[in-house]
């Protein structure tokens, strides 16, 4: 069943989530719980991180999830910069938790 389904899908990070949610219509649609979507990590170096933030919150803004996001961990996002953090700070309203580590493309400014 979907809630099955979707329980199985709370144990995936972000980014697996994400991906799992590229494979077919019914995992797309269900990968979008916004239950599933209280803590976004985007932890790779690997990752254009400003266009995943922004990619992740318009979807989970259409699928009415954005209340959910209360905890975000971008710790060695090398590719974040201080327009994503604007991004979460804009669109997370109900944010309870930031965690940016070891990402040399935030500034001082990023952060105030």
């Amino acid at each position: 069943t979907d809630s099955m389904l979707v329980n199985i899908l709370s144990y995936l990070t972000s980014v697996d989530i994400i991906s799992v949610s590229r494979t077919c219509k019914r995992l797309y649609f269900l990968a979008w719980e916004p239950d599933l979507w209280t803590s976004l990590s985007l932890t790779s170096p690997t990752i254009e991180t400003d266009r995943a933030i922004k990619s992740v919150l318009d979807v989970l803004a259409r699928n009415s999830g954005l209340s959910s996001v209360r905890s975000v961990c971008l710790n060695g996002s090398t590719r974040l910069t201080d327009r994503g953090l604007a991004l979460v700070a804009r669109r997370a309203g109900q944010l309870r938790q930031l965690e940016v580590q070891h990402c040399p493309g935030v500034t001082n400014g990023g952060l105030l």
